[in-house]
């Protein structure tokens, strides 16, 4: 597959570390292409390990990966390390000092300390489960069990996760009729608009 026949040289690796966790890889240390002549064995190599190294700085686990596996495009190998690059970029936006609305996930008796103290998971869930109450929903994901996969398949469950869906579209779209086609009141997405990540 294209995908990853385009990881083997590492290149796009290390581009996916950097935007998950920011100037985590020096750019000017990589190996790269030059117009006629393609890497060899030796500088994929390099290039490889500082993927490795860099997943392994930023809390990814690399066991039983070596630069070897990303060039012979081990298909399950590439999948798993990209899936926790992103993941952690995405945990990483989690976070009470980058969205500070979250203190209203302080369940009673508890205090911002508190909240401080759980993982992005647990203020994933957390949040996740805040909707569902909040949407009248009487079911919640269990938050004793965090495990990745265990949240992910309770998080596909369309009886959970359509009340916050529900939610939603009372929010932000109205059930009274838009009286001229122009004035649809639904959001739509505008192409010129940058949204925040």
């Amino acid at each position: 597959m294209q995908l990853f026949d385009e990881c083997k040289d590492g290149l796009i690796l290390c581009k996916l570390i950097n935007d998950s966790v920011p100037d985590t890889i020096d750019m000017r240390v990589l190996n790269k292409p030059l117009l006629r002549k393609p890497l060899n064995a030796f500088q994929i190599t390099e290039n490889n390990n500082i993927v490795i190294t860099s997943a392994k700085a930023i809390g990814c686990s690399v066991v039983n990966i070596g630069s070897s596996d990303i060039a012979e495009g081990r298909e399950h190998l590439i999948l798993g390390l990209i899936w926790q690059i992103i993941r952690r970029g995405l945990l990483a936006q989690v976070d009470i000092k980058i969205h500070p609305e979250l203190y209203r996930l302080c369940e009673e008796g508890e205090t911002i300390d508190d909240l401080l103290r759980l993982t992005p998971d647990q203020i994933l869930l957390r949040w996740f489960n805040y909707h569902l109450k909040a949407a009248g929903w009487k079911r919640r994901c269990p938050i004793s069990n965090l495990r990745c996969l265990a949240f992910s398949l309770t998080l596909i469950q369309s009886e959970q996760f359509q009340p916050r869906c529900m939610r939603w579209r009372e929010l932000h779209c109205p059930v009274k009729p838009a009286k001229t086609r122009a004035m649809f009141p639904c959001p739509s997405p505008d192409p010129g608009h940058s949204y925040p990540r």
